[in-house]
């Protein structure tokens, strides 16, 4: 069952504040014509939707596919494959640049249908300027090979930076325009031009993440990543900044946990949360509480809940690892969470709670009812009197000696 405790690190690395100015993001997510009605269609349902636009990137027959719901960008001059991924990347560039209103955005966000972008702390992170700049994850390869960002990771290219390479696309970056590696080939031409990479790495530790949750929680890296990376890394809750940005290979049962932990409210909290913190949730809430009002803030949860997230993890990881993997549209966890249909309010909290509490007293009634004979045979020997007479021990002790 999913704890408090295993929500906490979730928030942790997800924290987000308001900000005062906004940043039009174009999101593209590259994906695959097998990936459409899986993987794509989690990311539309989640993250994508707190884009300012979002297209998903694939060169496919989309009529074999059968998509109806999903924004498409589809080319059909190019294979739907990994080798291919650069041309398809720069292609869409190319396109969205030319397109009528090129500039209705002031960045571009790439990412895979495989990564998780918490968009309120990318919002924090961009400012509008006027110097060419690409924020993501910076690899320093061990061999001496130019930096480059991760394109798991995601990354964010101004439109300053774009203006830059339209010209150039076919002449200056003509080298990079082939098959190949998509984000070391683009990251190439950024740098040809002269535009800043920048890792965003800030006081509290990384912001864009090539690997998933539990491998930076648990410092197992592949060995690809320890050949790229020259940063530190940490352990534990130390991995990861409270402003996180993203995370690579998640699955869409990981997509769904997030967007239940960031993204809830009361009805969701209680229904989470199996374990006695529901009552003091709901005894906030009475007392007057902002938890049903939307204006409760997760994050700050953390701070008056100190758990130990050491044992949260292992629950959680035992959760994911026996999670099942075929999915509904709508529903990935078909376990203790609901699914994400089951968002709505009324009542539902209370229910679950006079629920629990049902389901521990009827557990406690079962342990006093079948608990052990010896118990039973004590009790039955204090309500028995007793036919001997006081021990020596008992009896008056012995007047003084005269001497």
């Amino acid at each position: 069952m999913v704890n408090l405790q295993v929500v906490s690190f979730l928030l942790f690395v997800s924290c987000f504040h308001s900000i005062s100015s906004h940043q039009r993001i174009y999101c593209v997510i590259k994906t695959f014509g097998q990936n459409l009605a899986t993987r794509a269609l989690t990311v539309h349902q989640t993250w994508a939707k707190r884009c300012d636009k979002h297209v998903f990137l694939t060169a496919t027959n989309l009529t074999k596919w059968n998509n109806t719901v999903l924004p498409i960008l589809n080319l059909f001059d190019v294979g739907d494959n990994y080798v291919e991924l650069s041309i398809k990347v720069f292609d869409a560039i190319n396109l969205i640049i030319q397109q009528p209103q090129p500039y209705d955005f002031d960045w571009l966000l790439m990412a895979d249908d495989d990564t998780y972008i918490i968009m309120e702390n990318l919002r924090q992170l961009l400012y509008e300027t006027s110097e060419p700049l690409a924020f993501g994850h910076v690899f320093a390869p061990n061999n001496g090979a130019p930096v480059h960002l991760s394109g798991g990771a995601g990354y964010v290219i101004n439109t300053v930076a774009l203006k830059r390479m339209l010209p150039n696309l076919q002449t200056t970056c003509s080298q990079w325009y082939v098959p190949g590696m998509e984000d070391v080939y683009v990251s190439r031409c950024l740098q040809h031009l002269n535009v800043t990479l920048d890792g965003a790495i800030d006081g509290l530790h990384h912001r864009f993440f090539p690997l998933e949750l539990l491998s930076l929680y648990y410092m197992e890296y592949p060995q690809w990543y320890l050949d790229y990376n020259t940063l530190k890394t940490y352990p534990g809750f130390d991995c990861c900044s409270t402003q996180s940005i993203s995370f690579h290979y998640m699955t869409r049962e990981w997509m769904n946990l997030i967007e239940w932990t960031r993204y809830l409210d009361e009805t969701n909290i209680l229904i989470i949360i199996y374990s006695p913190i529901p009552i003091l949730f709901t005894i906030m809430d009475g007392a007057g509480g902002n938890l049903g009002n939307g204006d409760f803030d997760p994050c700050e949860c953390i701070n008056m809940f100190q758990m130990n997230h050491e044992r949260a993890m292992n629950r959680l990881t035992d959760m994911l690892r026996n999670a099942q993997t075929t999915c509904t549209d709508t529903e990935c966890f078909t376990g203790p969470l609901p699914g994400l249909q089951n968002n709505g309010g009324g009542n539902t909290g209370m229910t679950n709670m006079y629920i629990m509490l049902a389901i521990w007293f009827a557990i406690a009634f079962l342990l006093f009812l079948f608990r052990p004979r010896t118990l039973r045979n004590n009790r039955n020997n204090l309500d028995k009197p007793s036919n001997q007479g006081p021990s020596r021990n008992d009896r008056d002790p012995p007047g003084p000696t005269i001497q």
